[in-house]
């Protein structure tokens, strides 16, 4: 709009003064009127440059105060990253003095520690879980996964997804946390799977990935010492 309005002006002002120039009346006050017409229009015509230019100072100012927000934008968003981070970790579950040992399971119901393979009929596992207020009265499982010696996973009872990828368990832990710490006595059932000489691997798994894995090794022999 004040483009053309410019415009305008200028085409006045020239008009103006070609008219001066070729006009043939002497009167005074007619050329007097045509100067004072043609000041007028150059009044106006600064005063339209005054108005772009303060157009283009305010389109400025914009042009910062849009950067400064992208800016601005761009660090929250950073710090939304950084605080879900720290968030997600805050809210993982951890286990601590991890014990494992494989067991003989008496007729009398009593467990037994054993390192002989042929008697074992579970694996006994002991863990803390750190205490962690945000967990309070929160749903947690634990999945334990068996594996020999050629990484192979033993008695597989179910799946679970770890980083997106379905993965099979030997047998697993629900629980309710208390945002306390608490301690984890439990023994893995074999289903009558026959355990052989050699190491084997227990892993142990949330939801968040890979929470500890311990070793232990079965001998063949009578008191299991060779």
């Amino acid at each position: 709009m004040i483009r053309k309005q410019l415009k305008a002006s200028k085409t006045e002002i020239v008009s103006l003064k070609n008219t001066l120039k070729t006009s043939e009346k002497n009167s005074f006050r007619t050329l007097q009127a045509l100067r004072n017409k043609l000041d007028s229009v150059k009044l106006n015509t600064k005063t339209l440059y005054k108005a772009i230019d303060s157009i283009k100072m305010v389109n400025d100012s914009l042009m910062v105060t849009i950067a400064v927000t992208k800016s601005e934008l761009n660090a929250e968003k950073i710090q939304s990253k950084e605080l879900a981070v720290k968030l997600s970790e805050a809210t993982k579950i951890q286990i601590t003095k991890v014990e494992v040992f494989a067991v003989e399971e008496k007729k009398t119901g009593k467990i037994k520690q054993t390192k002989r393979s042929k008697n074992v009929t579970g694996i006994q596992v002991k863990y803390n879980v750190l205490n962690n207020k945000a967990l309070k009265d929160v749903a947690c499982d634990v999945f334990y996964v068996l594996k020999n010696a050629e990484g192979l996973t033993l008695v597989p009872s179910g799946e679970f997804l770890y980083k997106d990828v379905s993965k099979k368990f030997t047998d697993g832990k629900r629980m309710i946390l208390t945002g306390e710490t608490m301690l984890v006595n439990d023994v893995i059932s074999l289903q009558d799977q026959k355990l052989t000489k050699g190491t084997y691997t227990l892993e142990f798994y949330s939801n968040d990935g890979l929470l500890a894995k311990e070793s232990f090794e079965l001998k063949k022999g009578f008191l299991g010492v060779f």
